[in-house]
């Protein structure tokens, strides 16, 4: 912090404020120095100093940077965007008799251009995550062979009096070969993948569909199709984030997916017994009627997942099949559940 108040200067007398933003960032035509050298924001947030971020003088170069390639990023979210809203609508208009898709021509060829636009712009964003995966690769094998280089260069200079600073630059070594290509550092690459596998399954199994023209068959894609729009646009989110607006809602969500899986396991202790008392005493298993909703194990499942809600949970045939079970039971998992769980 200290150091970056140096590049920062406040002229009251002028009422002006300086930033010497090429001391912090060098402004060096030769682009292959980029492909080794970290940048700083990229070594702040690697290195979680967040708080640096919030320098003046980092949110000038923030700024800076926008100004130059701001437009990248509204042209990417504006292609998904479009994406996502020409998959929904032919999801949306999707009929429920196959052989009405494409005729009468007068009325349905609108299809046929938007479907175009669908396939062209997800293998256009295939087409740039493997650019991006490629360079990825390419920039971190660059970095981690410079970096060796630099680290095993003080080796030469290390004093045999001093073991622990030999023991040190050899783990700085071993960090740097194992570290992870940047490309797989973004969790969100991963949604990218998914989404873009499902988008070919449904174009695969579109073209299937059309040939076919089974019901049963329609029925499937139809299923496919309406779960792929869900990732589609959650897919969106990725892009949102370089706003400011709107990015620190993403981070908010990302962290809060995170504690929710964290937190899993904790709830899990109380889900797996609930569910297998309920389905001892309430299942037909039990050697009387099973109970509506608690009969099937898929059932079941969705069942007890709906209890902290203190959503319909069919209490009365419960409370027909086993009156005091049915109270200990729903009584203690409704204040576990959806009481102290929840609000913990």
């Amino acid at each position: 912090l200290r150091a970056l108040d140096q590049f920062h200067i406040t002229d009251r007398s002028h009422r002006k404020q300086r930033y010497y933003l090429n001391f912090l960032e060098q402004c060096d035509a030769d682009t292959k120095r980029h492909a080794i050298f970290m940048s700083p924001l990229h070594a702040v947030v690697e290195m979680s100093c967040y708080e640096l971020i919030m320098h003046p003088i980092f949110q000038r170069l923030i700024e800076v940077k926008w100004g130059f390639f701001g437009m990248r990023a509204w042209l990417g979210i504006f292609l998904n965007v479009l994406l996502a809203l020409a998959y929904t609508v032919l999801g949306v208009t999707h009929p429920a008799n196959v052989d009405n898709y494409y005729y009468p021509l007068d009325k349905n060829g609108w299809r046929i251009p938007l479907e175009a636009a669908v396939v062209f712009l997800t293998f256009n964003e295939i087409r740039k995550e493997i650019k991006e995966f490629y360079q990825s690769r390419r920039e971190t094998s660059q970095f981690k062979s410079w970096r060796k280089k630099e680290i095993k260069r003080d080796l030469e200079f290390c004093h045999p009096r001093w073991t622990q600073e030999k023991t040190f630059v050899k783990g700085q070594v071993r960090q740097i070969k194992d570290r992870k290509k940047t490309y797989f550092q973004d969790k969100w690459n991963y949604l990218d993948w998914v989404a873009y596998l499902m988008l070919i399954i449904v174009i695969i199994l579109h073209i299937i569909n059309v040939v076919v023209a089974s019901d049963v068959y329609n029925g499937i894609f139809v299923r496919i199709f309406a779960c792929t729009i869900i990732v589609v646009w959650v897919r969106l989110l990725k892009f949102a984030r370089p706003f400011p607006s709107q990015g620190p809602f993403v981070v908010i969500l990302d962290n809060i997916v995170g504690d929710t899986l964290r937190w899993g396991f904790v709830i899990a202790m109380f889900y797996v017994p609930y569910a297998a008392a309920f389905w001892m005493l309430f299942s037909d298993r039990s050697g009387e009627p099973g109970v509506r909703g608690y009969n099937n194990v898929g059932h079941l499942v969705y069942t007890v997942v709906r209890y902290p809600l203190v959503d319909n949970y069919n209490f009365d045939d419960l409370e027909m099949a086993y009156p005091v079970m049915s109270r200990v039971l729903c009584g203690s998992f409704l204040i576990l559940a959806a009481i102290v769980l929840m609000n913990l």
